[in-house]
């Protein structure tokens, strides 16, 4: 039996590695792939009586396909088009091909038998056909694929470390395979190796609006909490030191070639509503770290830096307590906080990464109030849950409902009902108070990051019916792209891909892992409890999509426009809750991560750094 489990394992290692290699080997091939497009001369069409003759003399060694654009003048042509690839008269490549399976302004494409050593050579593509006249195809213009890096600077770095880091992830797995350490433990240390692969791969400002939180962060670092209008009083912003800093660059290349950029003497007005709107709370950790780094540098790469690894410490720091202190479900919280796009979003300037630890937190926290402690809450408890309460409600004020889950604290933990009625009562007027308090400061910029918000708002008001059913079509429409966006099939800027196979999987995986412990034993008095993480999410998944449907979307659109799936990262863990019939047991401190579910992770994590290495090394 044992020799049988040993060998499954074995399988699904060798999987996992074959996964991965191929993954790379894909993208690599991708990457090395370089295209030259150049129009045909005396473009005509290709008959009996007409021939077309392309020369050209190739960039680059590794010349292994041609692609040919044709127009088919609307028509099914019935002939047969001869391809010819000459080299000093001599014919070293033929096609025929019948023009019937031509499709109009589709490019042909026509692989070498093998790649050839090009550079530098010249060459005659001839086109003929034995068409008659009006029954031929057109050739408009031609492309040159070069399986080659000769035209990749400096890539091999960049794939080496992305390599290197691969095998301390993998490394990793084993060891906590191999070894009985604690659940937290384990957790800590897939977090800090596979946060490498997103560090080693992912360029700066290559998260959603990143280069915008910059702005803010270093605006708050400059001690500005608010942010101001520009001269014409229509966008959000300040003047900062940041004149030609080349933001707007996403590659490894360009990266590089503007490492020697440096804050300006010159200050320039930059624009960021949407980020505008944030609390200056949002920024604590970016503004600390890119203060501390303006104290010894100038340089811009190493500002941005301190502020990513300040925000990523901080983040670190408060998932390891909240793994800590959970009673159950231990292991279902760390596979969310590993999946993709919360973990690349950790180690950026954004504060989504944030939200997700500290709304993790707060119900872990609660968690352990209700199953774990046994005494009073202590003063710095109290104080504890203030914080938590206020800083959830001002990183984004649609997260206030998560306050609900205080209700869950037994009222044993308080000297006596009285007692836990006063400071529900005061943890409720003051949150509100200071997050509307905050949405008053800040309407100014509201107004003018998206659609008009004041109609929609009077829109929804007046049609709320109309408003419900637009709620409930976007999510028909558009919910499994936000399931699949929520764990990572999409990173970066939302422009890269991952593998959707291993996406769907690590879907499967959560599903199965929130539904695993239907044979336990149910605990009857947790309907309550169940009720509150029900009313949670019910609230949020409203709050998130009007604010969306307020700011972004026009005026009576009757879909809800600008919706991204890492917004819901929050709510998964309340789902458990509300979901799983798992207990808190005694011997809860031995839960693990299984041996499917770390390879799974790392699998997803390691394929994901891939392709943001490949995509940013273009």
């Amino acid at each position: 039996m044992k020799q049988n489990l040993r060998y499954k394992k074995l399988l699904g290692i060798l999987f996992i590695i074959f996964l991965v290699i191929f993954t790379f080997i894909k993208h690599f091939q991708e990457y090395s792939t370089y295209i030259f497009e150049d129009n045909i001369q005396n473009s005509m069409e290709i008959t009996n009586h007409n021939e077309i003759i392309q020369e050209f003399i190739c960039e680059y060694d590794g010349l292994n396909a041609l692609q040919i654009l044709f127009t088919t003048n609307e028509r099914i042509n019935n002939s047969t088009l001869f391809v010819e690839l000459l080299q000093d008269d001599k014919c070293i490549q033929k096609y025929d091909v019948k023009e019937s399976l031509i499709a109009d302004n589709i490019y042909l494409i026509l692989r070498l038998d093998h790649k050839i050593e090009s550079k530098g050579q010249k060459y005659i593509l001839r086109l003929t056909s034995d068409a008659i006249s009006g029954n031929g195809v057109t050739p408009l213009k031609y492309k040159l694929q070069y399986s080659t890096l000769q035209h990749k600077d400096s890539y091999r770095p960049f794939i080496l470390i992305q390599i290197f880091v691969i095998l301390l992830c993998f490394i990793s797995i084993i060891y906590c395979c191999k070894k009985t350490i604690s659940i937290e433990k384990s957790f800590i240390l897939l977090w800090c190796v596979f946060s490498l692969l997103y560090a080693c791969s992912n360029t700066m400002y290559n998260v959603p609006d990143e280069s915008h939180h910059f702005y803010r962060a270093y605006e708050i670092s400059m001690g500005h909490m608010i942010s101001e209008m520009n001269d014409e009083g229509t966008k959000g912003g300040r003047e900062l030191p940041l004149v030609d800093t080349g933001f707007n660059s996403k590659y490894w290349q360009t990266f590089k070639d503007s490492l020697d950029s440096r804050l300006s003497k010159e200050v320039v007005f930059k624009n960021f509503s949407n980020t505008a709107l944030y609390a200056p709370i949002s920024y604590i950790p970016q503004a600390t770290g890119i203060l501390l780094a303006r104290l010894i540098t100038d340089r811009l790469a190493i500002i941005t830096y301190a502020g990513r690894c300040a925000n990523w410490m901080c983040i670190t720091l408060i998932l390891y307590f909240a793994i800590k202190l959970l009673p159950f479900g231990k292991e279902f919280l760390s596979l969310i906080l590993l999946m993709p796009m919360n973990m690349h979003e950790a180690f950026s300037l954004s504060p989504d990464g944030m939200v997700v630890a500290v709304s993790v937190f707060m119900i872990a926290f609660v968690m352990y109030l209700r199953y774990v402690q046994k005494n009073y809450l202590s003063i710095f408890q109290i104080i504890l849950l203030y914080l938590l309460a206020i800083v959830i409600s001002l990183y984004k004020i649609v997260y206030l409902p998560f306050c609900l889950i205080y209700f869950l604290i037994p009222k044993e933990r308080f000297s006596s009902i009285k007692q836990k009625i006063i400071h529900a009562v005061i943890v409720a007027v003051t949150t509100i108070l200071i997050a509307l308090i905050w949405l008053q400061i800040c309407n100014k910029f509201l107004t003018h990051i998206g659609a008009n918000s004041s109609l929609q708002i009077a829109n929804i008001v007046h049609h709320p019916i109309i408003y419900v059913t637009t709620i409930f079509r976007t999510y028909a429409i558009y919910s499994i792209q936000l399931l699949h966006q929520m764990v990572g099939s999409t990173l970066g800027q939302l422009t890269v891909n991952v593998n959707s196979i291993i996406v769907m999987a690590y879907i499967f995986m959560l599903f199965y892992k929130l539904t695993l412990y239907g044979r336990i034993s149910i605990d009857r008095g947790r309907e309550y409890e169940k009720c509150i993480f029900g009313i949670v999410i019910f609230f949020i998944v409203l709050l998130i999509s009007t604010s969306i449907y307020v700011q972004w979307t026009w005026v009576g659109e009757n879909l809800i426009l600008g919706l991204q799936g890492r917004y819901f990262i929050s709510l998964l863990l309340p789902l458990y809750f509300m979901v799983t019939k798992a207990t808190y047991i005694d011997n809860g401190e031995n839960e693990q991560i299984s041996f499917v579910a770390l390879n799974l992770a790392f699998a997803f994590n390691a394929c994901s750094g891939i392709a943001i290495l490949f995509y940013c090394l273009e």
